[in-house]
């Protein structure tokens, strides 16, 4: 579709300019309007939520039956094109869904290995850095962690009562 500009002459302003499309047919504005007309449906409609399908996850971490406060659990997915995701468990040891994205909580679809962390930095009063010590054996830290997780769509338990001895690690 091509248009051309022609200068219009006003009475406030000689420098105005107006768009000039060339004639459609009938059958070109067809094929026009039923090319947009989908997008614009779903634009008005606001079609659900974008993006792939999430799985809600929440559950407790214990290690020797003692809730791990303060725990980042990692989801790791076990498959191409999916991002890992991390959440940080509350005084009780419970979590919920990490954020997807900022306006989406949930974990992809699919298996996940569970990676489990205490290791963190503090910021102190005087300024200086201090690091939490790991609480963890190390199987559960590194990818050689036995834990893993199905995820479903719906709702889905990520609990894990681990032990403290890796030769006893469930």
């Amino acid at each position: 579709l091509r248009g051309s500009m022609r200068r219009v002459v006003s009475p406030t302003s000689v420098h105005t300019y107006s768009l000039r499309l060339p004639v459609m047919s009938t059958r070109v504005r067809i094929r026009v309007l039923a090319a947009l007309l989908p997008v614009l449906c779903s634009w008005l409609c606001g079609c659900g939520e974008s993006g792939p399908e999430l799985g809600k996850v929440t559950g407790r971490i214990t290690m020797d039956g003692e809730p791990m406060a303060d725990t980042y659990v990692t989801f790791l997915p076990m498959f191409p094109g999916g991002i890992e995701l991390v959440v940080k468990t509350d005084a009780d040891g419970n979590y919920k869904s990490p954020k997807y994205t900022a306006d989406r909580d949930g974990v992809l679809i699919g298996k996940h290995q569970v990676l489990l962390s205490t290791l963190d930095d503090i910021k102190n009063p005087d300024g200086s850095n201090s690091k939490i010590p790991e609480r963890f054996p190390a199987i559960y830290v590194n990818n050689k962690s036995p834990l893993y997780i199905e995820v479903e769509p719906g709702d889905n338990d990520g609990s894990f009562d681990v032990s403290s001895k890796p030769e006893k690690a469930k």
